[in-house]
């Protein structure tokens, strides 16, 4: 469990997710010590939203197409949302891989 006291939301997202603290993603906002305040709890669906409408490319059957829509997806979050670091992004295409397995 973490505490969320200026926490930014890279690092928010790693932690809602529970990077480094279970197995496999798991998005609940209990990872949080003590709460977290409704402005970060936004902020963090957002970033989920965002990264969710992103149409994912599969590549052209000649990789692994999990990793490239991965790494697909990371790229274009990364080039829309500038405010989410290397953090945040390892958090959510993490997630991203898990769901698409």
């Amino acid at each position: 469990m973490h505490t969320p006291a200026n926490t930014d939301l890279g690092h928010a997202l790693a932690i809602y997710f529970g990077r480094g603290i279970s197995a496999y993603p798991a998005a609940r906002f209990d990872h949080f010590d003590g709460g977290i305040d409704a402005g970060l709890r936004a902020a963090i669906l957002r970033a989920v939203e965002d990264a969710n409408a992103i149409p994912v490319e599969w590549g052209d059957g000649t990789e692994d197409s999990l990793l490239h829509g991965s790494r697909h997806m990371r790229a274009r979050l990364a080039e829309l949302r500038p405010d989410i670091s290397e953090e945040g992004l390892d958090a959510l295409e993490w997630r991203f891989s898990y769901e698409w397995r």
